[in-house]
């Protein structure tokens, strides 16, 4: 078996042997691989802002982030020259249901992404600063995350939109 197909293997723990298995192994990865890297590196942003806010040397978390970048990056490369990662949009009710659930997923996302700044930003001050933060500082801080989140979801639905019609279209 190849470097690449045994590097595949991994995520899913466990050996595929026929064509149809290696085939839905791969639309599984595709399909959970844009929450696996924007999960990841939402977490690798949260460890370096608080090295930065402990003023502590942040480098291994910025090497780390960017050799998770690049591998991702090589990963998502490799799942596209297999043609994985294709939607299956028929008919104009699973184009529906497709767009429905990218909807959702966005929404989901700048959600998951506005709390965990939240968090970091708000919360850590809190807990590690002598005086906590003013509340015009804090509304300011939501109003920044809530306008990140937004275009960050934003930004994804468009994304994901455009990948189903350039599918639906391609029928």
């Amino acid at each position: 078996m190849r470097f690449k197909q045994e590097l595949l293997n991994t995520f899913n723990g466990e050996q595929v042997k026929d064509e149809y298995e290696i085939q839905h192994s791969r639309h599984v990865q595709a399909g959970n691989f844009v929450w696996f890297f924007w999960g990841l590196i939402i977490l690798l942003n949260i460890s370096i802002w608080i090295k930065i806010f402990l003023q502590q040397v942040f480098v291994i978390e910025v090497l780390g982030l960017l050799l998770f970048i690049g591998l991702s990056l090589w990963i998502e490369l490799n799942l596209k020259k297999y043609r994985a990662n294709r939607t299956e949009v028929d008919d104009a009710q699973s184009y529906e249901q497709m767009i429905s659930q990218l909807r959702r997923s966005a929404v989901l996302f700048g959600a998951a992404m506005f709390a965990t700044s939240i968090v970091v930003n708000v919360a850590l001050r809190f807990a590690l600063e002598a005086e906590p933060p003013s509340m015009g500082r804090i509304i300011f801080i939501f109003s920044v995350w809530v306008i990140c989140a937004v275009l960050s979801g934003v930004a994804i639905y468009i994304l994901g939109k455009k990948k189903i019609d350039r599918t639906y279209k391609d029928k």
